[in-house]
Order: structure tokens, then sequence, then C-alpha cells
């Protein structure tokens, strides 16, 4: 009996898989997201004004939405990169009060949760100039992930087919953008954007653990492919060519 509850929990637990979305990081929320946070720079009668200006080398604070530093590999990244004399990180949290109201961000409230964004760039802003930054790199993204069966799934009807019979089709893509903003003014000097795709085959029993290491792996190399996109673009205005 105890044999037959498992395989029915293994079976149950595939069909929860479905289809997850997300921020690039798992605390990137809708109405405090990366498209929300740039635009909230040009709200206001003018939006943003002011010279756009990149004089090089840069110094650069960076900032991943949704989390309190970015990841240390796009960091050292950057670092070896001659355009930038100086990186340092920031936090990249939004404000905690606006995401506990605003997780969900019911359409009657949009209004307020894009002045909270404003607010919060203003406050990345002010940090950068006291750190002694020319730019703000600010980045974020989206997760969509999904789980289905493949024609394997008729091997899961035993426990050892549930553990060792890779029946399940974990996708999952990441789709990133990046803006370097003019701290002196808040306007955005040059974007970027990548994405990663991927599939893999899970066991049932793994599923979950899989999807987990998918959705770090695609996110880690989106940030890194970001980094790259910085670099080559800042490379292309120093020849005259973006």
């Amino acid at each position: 009996m105890s044999c037959v509850r498992m395989v029915l929990g293994i079976g149950l637990a595939c069909l929860a898989g479905g289809c997850v979305s997300s921020g690039l990081s798992p605390r990137e929320v809708r109405g405090q997201d990366y498209s929300t946070q740039v635009f909230s720079m040009y709200d206001g009668p003018g939006g943003a004004e002011g010279p756009r200006t990149l004089t090089l080398p840069a110094d650069v604070v960076v900032a991943q939405l949704g989390e309190v530093a970015p990841p240390s590999a796009m960091m050292e990244r950057l670092r070896k990169d001659a355009n930038f004399s100086l990186v340092q990180p920031i936090p990249g949290l939004v404000d905690l009060e606006g995401r506990m109201r605003f997780g969900g961000v019911p359409a009657d409230r949009v209004g307020e949760a894009h002045r909270l964004a404003q607010a919060q760039s203003e406050r990345m802003l002010r940090y950068a100039k006291d750190l002694g930054a020319k730019y703000l790199f600010l980045f974020g993204g989206t997760l969509d992930q999904s789980t289905t069966g493949t024609r394997m799934s008729l091997a899961n009807a035993t426990i050892v087919g549930a553990f060792v019979v890779p029946s399940d089709s974990v996708k999952g893509t990441v789709r990133g953008s990046g803006a370097l903003v003019d701290v002196a003014t808040g306007r955005v000097v040059l974007s970027v954007s990548a994405d990663s795709s991927r599939e893999i085959l899970s066991a049932p029993a793994a599923r979950i653990g899989n999807e987990q290491k998918l959705a770090r792996d695609l996110r880690d190399d989106v940030t890194i492919k970001l980094a790259e996109q910085l670099c080559a673009r800042v490379k292309e205005k120093v020849a005259g060519k973006g």
C-alpha cells in the first residue's frame, strides 16, 4: 500500500509541474520589475532631462533588481574590461513595504507601484553618486519554465521507473535586459539584452531539483551574457559605431 501511495505521490508531483514564470531574480516581482524600474526614471511631465554622456574609462555601480548584490561572475567580467575604471556593487532590492503591498499589483494600484519604483530609482542614483560613480548599470529580466511528460512517462508506473527513467521534459527560457544610466541625469546611455534557453530530461523523483538547477544555470548564463554585451556596446561607442 505504501508503494502505491509513493507512486501516486510522484505522479501528482509530475502533474504539479506545469508552467512557472518569474523574474531574473526570484524576488523581481511584477510592478517592481526591470521595465517598471527603468521607465520610472522617465516618469513625470518631462521625463529624464539633461545630457547623455559616456566618458571612459567609466566608474560604474551595478545593481540586479531583487538582489542585495549582482553575481560575482558578472562583476569579475566587468572589472577585466579596460573601459571600466571602477566597478562596484549596490543593492537592487526593491522597497520592502512596496513589495509586501504590491507583490500582485492589482490594476487599480499600478500608479502607486510606479511611484514607489520612481522613489527607488532616485535612491539608487543618490547611492551611486555617494560612491563617486558616473554610471549605474541596472538589469533584470524574466524566467519562463515548463515541465511536461514525454512518451517515456508510462515507465513511471513503477517506483524504480519514477526514480531512474528521464521521462519529464523540463524547458526553460531566461531573457535579460540592462541599462547603463547616467547618474547625473537619470538618462539611459545605452541598453543591452540577452537570452538563454535549454531543455533537459528528468526522472519525476528528481524533477524539482532539476528544475531549480536549470533555472540557476540559465540565470547565470544570461547575467554573463549581459556583461559581455555591455562590454561590447561600450567598445562600439569608443569606436564611434554606437
